[in-house]
């Protein structure tokens, strides 16, 4: 279970390691210096999309702010999301099963490249992995021998046409 008051406390050490005050942490993230607070305090969670904004701005892991278990319970309520920041796919990917991390990766929403695609290879099928390389601008030569050995003869040679 999910312990607010010890996840709150390693949000407000990290923060102060950083030398932030509430409100600048808030400012950074786009929340308001009373969420950051309430997270401190134990209150309640910050949105799992913040805790990737968290993790970027205070230095640090999403295993830094939760355990593994943590992870796995966050992930499950994830499951039914309609969309996933790619990075916190990848952050949680690690943690949770290969079927979720599956069902997630197909609601990855915004922007990325292939090489944030790199830090998924090991948690998604060949399948999923080629549609998202799909949805990316381009595919630097150097990364297809990265991708090679998950890929299927046939989507290598789309991926290729493509470069």
């Amino acid at each position: 279970m999910l312990d607010s008051k010890v996840i709150g406390e390693k949000i407000a050490r990290l923060r102060k390691a950083q030398g932030l005050t509430q409100q600048e942490l808030a400012d950074r993230i786009f929340v308001t210096a009373q969420a950051v607070s309430g997270w401190e305090r134990g209150q309640f969670l910050p949105a799992v999309d913040n805790l990737v904004d968290l993790c970027k701005l205070l230095n640090c892991k999403l295993t830094d702010i939760l355990d593994e278990n943590n992870l796995r319970e966050l992930a499950d309520g994830r499951i039914d999301t309609q969309e996933i920041d790619i990075a916190l796919l990848i952050s949680l990917a690690p943690f949770i099963s290969e079927t979720q991390t599956e069902r997630l990766a197909s609601c990855v929403c915004g922007e990325f490249d292939a090489y944030m695609l790199c830090g998924l290879v090991p948690f998604v099928s060949g399948d999923t992995l080629f549609n998202l390389l799909l949805r990316c601008d381009e595919i630097p030569l150097e990364l297809i021998s990265v991708f090679m050995p998950f890929l299927t003869e046939e989507q290598l040679k789309e991926l290729i046409k493509n470069v």
